[in-house]
């Protein structure tokens, strides 16, 4: 078996033990656990996001209600498809 070694902030690591006692895990445990988890959807298994709880301002109400409604556009049809020359001609 295979021996992994980390360096983690002595708070962090303190933290984690408590957290994990309670669960009834310990720090190598939760590890494998989010490795098999990880390699099992081939991604990191949580959201990695620079505004937390979904906070992203790009995501308001009203861009996605846009979104939504370009989307339904697309899936009705309703589109108009120009290629790169013909735009290039219009802007003439």
């Amino acid at each position: 078996m295979a021996q992994l070694y980390l360096r983690i902030d002595d708070q962090l690591k303190e933290q984690a033990d408590v957290l994990f006692g309670k669960l009834g895990l310990n720090i190598g445990i939760a590890v494998n656990m989010f490795l098999s988890q990880a390699v099992r959807e081939s991604k990191i298994p949580f959201e990695i996001a620079l505004y937390p709880n979904d906070a992203d301002p790009y995501f308001n109400e009203k861009n996605m209600a846009r979104l939504n409604e370009a989307i339904q556009q697309v899936k009705d049809g309703k589109v108009i498809v120009k290629t790169m020359d013909e735009l290039l001609e219009m802007e003439k």
